[in-house]
């Protein structure tokens, strides 16, 4: 599990790099981190040395926060990974931000202090027929048939299933875990059965409802010539349209995949598995480098443009309505969504109330999930026992006492049940905590901190079952013995 996370983590950081150094690659023509400059001008010498001082900086800040957080890697256990890889991944974004905002500001002052803002020519030209074909009726995205794809995914995963359904055990697998192998298992049922199923079909649904927003965002035909805007504008939605199609296929396919593991149709091992994870993140990475090659097409040939009376174009300065030089806020747009100022894809117009609803939503899930991720180690680590002559407490998360007279026997185990299903408890590799159903009992509550460790299993009369262990083999045998005798239980 540490060797997955570590090159989950490393592919992570890739992204992460690839999308800060090259932001201003993947950005709009005549905007120059965040700011819109004269088409054309981003070869000026003051703008080509703010350029190399922003990829210095992100060099510098970017690869001093990884270091750090290798160097942490390596003397935390592995149950706290996962929390130091969407952590880093959070500041990774907040470096990134900093970096191209101190540039941004540097670019507006340069701006200002050239009297770049032009009064000749502050209009926007707004396309709105720019939507599924351009005026050569070329298609500005991917045909929507190329859905057909994912959907027969869907459809072949369905047929599947309903084909399997019958001879499926009563017990059947509804989780696996980092290395593709079924950790816990639920009664057979259609809702666990066509799970997979179900979770194809709603997130191809999402990414075709996103393909359509490509399809229909209007085009603000702004930072130059039109006709050429209107080339780069066709590209762009193009790709990223086919990345829509691209990645909901993969999706299907991978989902496929684990139905049929689940089902018992097919077992991948755990590197098998863990390269199709792994392959998912990758794909993002080559998208961004194909619009970053798609964006230095035509980037050594744009002359600097001017209108008929030598002045540089600006089709519209709207520098003001670009809040921290990237999110959009303007009120009297009645768009909900545009095209971003900065990277690729489209984003909010966040003057919009149903846009502030949204990230809202979107700001307290991610939160919640950071706390609830943050409190995973704490209730992973080994318990504080407190022994008296009429009962057991166990402390933290899941805590219990239990009384003597309730106890039918304790006994030093080194075999651990099968787990069945986690029903209110949390599980890392080999640590198993809280509520769970085992093969051995429907009842189970366990503070195990490696499962392949011996472990003190105390059966209580009413069907339940409870089993503690330590890293040190020697104080599970301690704490073992330290009941027998403190509850004269022997």
């Amino acid at each position: 599990m540490g060797a997955f996370f570590i090159i989950f983590s490393c592919v992570l950081a890739l992204i992460l790099y690839v999308a800060g150094f090259f932001i201003q690659e993947m950005s709009s023509k005549g905007i120059f981190y965040g700011v819109r400059i004269p088409v054309g001008y981003e070869k000026n010498d003051r703008l080509l040395e703010l350029k190399r001082e922003y990829r210095r900086n992100f060099n510098l800040s970017f690869l001093g926060l990884v270091a750090v957080c290798a160097v942490i890697m390596v003397f935390i256990n592995y149950e706290f990974y996962i929390f130091m890889t969407i952590a880093a991944a959070i500041i990774s974004i907040v470096v990134i931000n900093a970096n191209y905002y101190i540039i941004h500001k540097k670019a507006r002052a340069l701006k200002k202090a050239e009297g770049w803002k032009l009064e000749s020519k502050n209009v926007v030209v707004v396309d709105t027929n720019f939507r599924k074909r351009d005026e050569s009726n070329k298609r500005l995205v991917v045909s929507g048939w190329w859905f057909i794809l994912p959907v027969s995914i869907i459809i072949i995963t369905l047929v599947v299933t309903i084909i399997k359904y019958p001879s499926l055990p009563d017990k059947i697998p509804t989780h696996l875990n980092e290395v593709g192998k079924a950790d816990i298992w639920s009664d057979k049922s259609p809702i666990t059965a066509f799970s997979g199923t179900i979770i194809q079909a709603v997130l191809t649904y999402f990414l075709y409802w996103v393909y359509k927003l490509m399809e229909k965002t209007k085009q603000s035909l702004n930072g130059g010539n039109i006709n050429k805007v209107r080339l780069r504008s066709r590209r762009m939605r193009y790709l990223n349209s086919g990345f829509m199609v691209a990645l909901s296929a993969v999706i299907n396919i991978v989902f496929f995949l684990i139905s049929l593991q689940m089902m018992g149709t097919l077992s991948l091992t755990g590197f098998t598995f863990g390269f199709i994870m792994i392959a998912i993140l990758v794909m993002p990475l080559i998208f961004m480098l194909m619009v970053i090659a798609e964006s230095k097409k035509d980037e050594d040939t744009e002359p600097l443009e001017v209108d008929s009376n030598g002045k540089m174009i600006i089709n519209r300065d709207d520098d003001d309505y670009y809040v921290l030089g990237f999110f959009y806020y303007n009120k009297n747009d009645p768009s909900l969504f545009v095209e971003k100022r900065a990277g690729i894809g489209m984003d909010f117009n966040y003057a919009k109330p149903a846009a502030k609803v949204v990230m809202g939503l979107i700001a307290a899930i991610l939160i919640g999930v950071l706390v609830l991720i943050a409190s995973i180690p704490g209730s992973l680590k080994e318990r504080k026992v407190d022994l008296s002559a009429d009962s057991i407490t166990i402390h933290g998360v899941w805590g219990v006492t239990i009384n003597k007279t309730d106890i039918e026997k304790v006994q030093l185990e080194d075999k651990f049940p099968k787990v069945l299903e986690k029903t209110n408890g949390a599980d890392i590799g080999n640590k198993y905590f809280g509520k769970h159903r085992l093969e051995s009992s429907s009842n189970a509550l366990l503070y195990i901190v490696d499962s392949r460790k011996p472990f003190v299993a105390i059966y209580i009369r009413d069907q339940r079952l409870i089993l503690i262990n330590f890293s040190d083999d020697s104080k599970t045998k301690n704490l073992y013995e330290d009941i027998l005798n403190t509850m004269n239980l022997k």
